[in-house]
Order: structure tokens, then C-alpha cells, then sequence
């Protein structure tokens, strides 16, 4: 019996546990922001996968966009603190302004409009990219 438990962590260990990245928990004030995962990257000692998705802005074109205050604060929470997590906001299908945060919180911005933004996050053998859209009034 002792044997079939370390065959089953020794194949755990093996194969990895390659897959999707972690996925994190955005918030303002408590609310929860709706997010949908791009592009991703995993591997373990036996398997890499790469899943490419579209840019932000056509990942989140048919959400609707999430009511926030003027300069509230975004919360990102993850199971698995990332070595690197980065934020950009994308204006007419261009990445601009990217951010490394660093206390797992964003500022929003202050002026009135739609914003679409996307998060990078980065571990040792993995990463993965989020995207959102907000509406500041």
C-alpha cells in the first residue's frame, strides 16, 4: 500500500502539474471584477503547453464593462504569490503604460471612460495573462 502512494506522488511529480496558470481574484471595494484569461504558458519536467489567445481588447469586446469609482483601488489576489506581475491598459488596440505592481493593488484612474486593461503574471514555470474592462465614473 505504502508503495502505491509514493508511485502516485513520484507520477504527480513526474508529469507536473502543467496546465493552466493560477487564477486570481480582482476586486474593488469587495466587488468582484470579471477577467478573461489570454495567453498562458506552463511546463514541468514532462510537459509544456502554450496557449495563445487574442489581444485584450478582443478578449473583453463583448463584456460589458464593470462600474468603478474615480481612483479606486484594484485588489489582485492569487493562491501562488507571482514572481512578476505587470498592468497595462490598452487604448485603440495598443498596450500602453505597463506597470509592475508590486503591493497587489492598482490605482484606477481618476477621469470619466471605458478602460480595458490586462494583467501578466509571472511565476518560475509559468505565466499567464488576464484581461478586464471597467467603466470609471
Amino acid at each position: 500500500m505504502r508503495f502505491i502512494g509514493l508511485l502516485v506522488v513520484f507520477s504527480f511529480l513526474l508529469v507536473g502539474c502543467g496546465g493552466k496558470p493560477p487564477m486570481p481574484s480582482l476586486s474593488v471595494n469587495d466587488e468582484k471584477i470579471d477577467y478573461e484569461l489570454g495567453s498562458y504558458f506552463s511546463k514541468s519536467f514532462l510537459k509544456t503547453v502554450h496557449s495563445d489567445a487574442a489581444a485584450p481588447p478582443l478578449l473583453v469586446k463583448d463584456k460589458e464593462p464593470q462600474t468603478v469609482a474615480s481612483e479606486a483601488t484594484l485588489s489582485i489576489k492569487f493562491s501562488k504569490k507571482p514572481k512578476k506581475m505587470v498592468i497595462s491598459e490598452w487604448k485603440d488596440d495598443k498596450e500602453i503604460n505597463p506597470t509592475e505592481i508590486k503591493n497587489k493593488t492598482f490605482q484606477l484612474p481618476k477621469e470619466k471612460g471605458t478602460y480595458i486593461y490586462s494583467i501578466r503574471s509571472e511565476w518560475s514555470n509559468r505565466s499567464g495573462t488576464y484581461a478586464f474592462v471597467v467603466k470609471v465614473e
